[in-house]
């Protein structure tokens, strides 16, 4: 496998009339996607900060999106490759397994209690180990197919009169 396995985010912060309708339209954008929202504050129509889960593939499309909601004052994006991680998970969970496979064989062949006690506790350990790193893994290719966006939702600034200076 030569794919290269990244895990991308971004950050991106717009400016817009009305936050409470801009807060509504980014959920619904996400939400249509095939994403979620994992955490959304929204201080009296002030402002807002949303964390937000979306499909990878469709990260730039979805930011230009919520960038259409208003003015985009900043976007960062950033990307992790983890290609060597999942291949080194991968290639540790097969070990586990194998080496769990041999234990239960010897389990099965044993005929003294302190030798079936001894193989049962080794069994438990590597069944943890292997639990672990399918967690690791599972979490991982999570972070592949979904994008973590932290999004900014903040008031257009009013426009300020210009003001006309008299002679002093």
């Amino acid at each position: 496998k030569s794919t290269l396995l990244m895990i991308r985010n971004a950050e991106m912060q717009i400016q817009v009339a009305d936050v409470s309708k801009a807060v509504d339209s980014a959920s619904s954008i996400v939400e249509k996607s095939g994403g979620y929202i994992y955490e959304s504050q929204i201080y009296r129509d002030s402002s807002a900060n949303m964390k937000l889960g979306v499909p990878a593939g469709r990260l730039a499309e979805i930011l230009d999106s919520i960038a259409k909601l208003g003015v985009e004052t900043s976007r960062h994006i950033s990307s992790e490759d983890v290609t060597d991680q999942v291949v080194d998970m991968e290639a540790e969970l097969a070990n586990r397994k194998i080496l769990r496979d041999r234990l239960r064989a010897i389990l099965s062949k044993a005929k003294d209690v302190k030798d079936i006690l001894a193989v049962e506790a080794e069994l438990t350990r590597i069944q943890t180990e292997i639990d672990s790193i399918e967690g690791r893994l599972k979490k991982t290719r999570e972070n592949i197919a979904f994008s973590k966006v932290s999004l900014y939702i903040q008031p257009k600034e009013p426009e300020k009169k210009q003001e006309i200076l008299g002679p002093l």
